[in-house]
């Protein structure tokens, strides 16, 4: 059974920066570098936890998503209520999740 979920488009001309934690089976889309205000849990696919990072504007921060088994950006945002122009994801970058952690606390 498909269900219907509202969509939520992407409005950043940031790519994606996809961290990926292939031992916690998880990965954090990045669509900016906004203050995140709010996350909401929209529900999943099966298996999987999903939540989506907004700014003031209830623009998209980024979406992190849990129990994930494959790291492609399209297998990634096929998973959640993301619409996400093909410009952008043609640009995507991965990195690892600690990587990122590491440039923060810099």
């Amino acid at each position: 059974m498909r269900v219907h979920r509202e969509m939520i488009t992407v409005r950043s001309s940031m790519p994606p920066v996809v961290e990926i934690d292939t031992e916690s089976q998880s990965a954090y889309v990045r669509f900016s570098e906004k203050r995140i205000v709010k996350t909401v849990a929209p529900g999943g696919a099966a298996g999987s936890i999903i939540t989506i990072d907004l700014d003031q504007n209830n623009h998209v921060v980024g979406v992190e998503l849990l129990g994930v088994q494959e790291f492609g950006i399209r297998t990634l945002l096929d998973k959640t209520s993301i619409s996400v122009p093909p410009e952008l994801l043609a640009k995507a970058r991965y990195i690892a999740a600690q990587k990122r952690r590491a440039l923060a606390a810099a």
